[in-house]
This record gives C-alpha cells, sequence and structure tokens, in this order.
C-alpha cells in the first residue's frame, strides 16, 4: 500500500524510469528495447547468483553481485532495483546486519515482476505515440 500523494506515473517512475533511458539513448525505440531485454534477461540470473552467495556466506561474490546488478540496474533506470542491490553491497561492505540481506534479496525478487510491467508498458506508450 503506497500512502503517499505520487501518482501513477510518478510511482512507474520509482520503478522504471523510462523517460531518463530514452533520453540517454536519443529516443532510439531498438536501442531501448535491446537494453530492456538484455536487462530482463540477465536480471534473474543476477538474482540467483546474489542469492546463491549468500547461502554460500561467500561475501566477495555477493558484493561483486550486487555491485553488477545496482549498476546495470541504475543504468537502465530499474531504480528501485538499483537500490535494493545498493543496500545488499552497503551491508556486506560495512559487515553490519548481514541477516537484513536474506530480506532484500526477497525485495528484489519482488520487484521483478512490477519491473517487468512498468517496462513493458512505458514501451508500449512509447510506441503507441510513434504512431
Amino acid at each position: 500500500l503506497v500512502t503517499s500523494a505520487v501518482g501513477p506515473a510518478e510511482l512507474s517512475a520509482q520503478v522504471f524510469d523510462f523517460a531518463a533511458l530514452s533520453r540517454r539513448l536519443k529516443h532510439r525505440m531498438d536501442r531501448i528495447r535491446l537494453l530492456i531485454d538484455s536487462f530482463q534477461g540477465n536480471l534473474d540470473e543476477l538474482i540467483t547468483a546474489i542469492d546463491t552467495a549468500m547461502e554460500n556466506n561467500n561475501h566477495k561474490d555477493l558484493m561483486l553481485h550486487a555491485h553488477s546488478l545496482k549498476g546495470s540496474a541504475a543504468n537502465l533506470g530499474a531504480m528501485r532495483i538499483s537500490q535494493i542491490a545498493a543496500d545488499i553491497e552497503s551491508t556486506v561492505k560495512s559487515g553490519s546486519d548481514l541477516n537484513s540481506i536474506a530480506d532484500k534479496i526477497r525485495q528484489l525478487k519482488q520487484e521483478q515482476a512490477p519491473f517487468i510491467q512498468a517496462a513493458n508498458a512505458a514501451m508500449a506508450q512509447a510506441k503507441a505515440q510513434q504512431g
């Protein structure tokens, strides 16, 4: 439940900042689609790698995979995913409350569907506007 006065467009921007991605890629829909598809294809793999590293208590791999996800998500505009990955990375670096990482991994998994939905909706809207 969202209790702020944020409207649907602003809420979607928190999940996926399509406008920023579109500007960075000079509104080239072919490149945007390629980047989104590539990210979606790698997202589950990266989350699984983070989960596995956590299960194996492998902090080096955990930081590596969280850092990779943070950067690729930020580059794409998947802001919530990027923030959660950044939280995982900083938690591992600081060594504080490593038990909270399991919750953050669950959050990552929960953010997959909203991101995919927002990305697909943004692409459909952009395509409809192009005519």
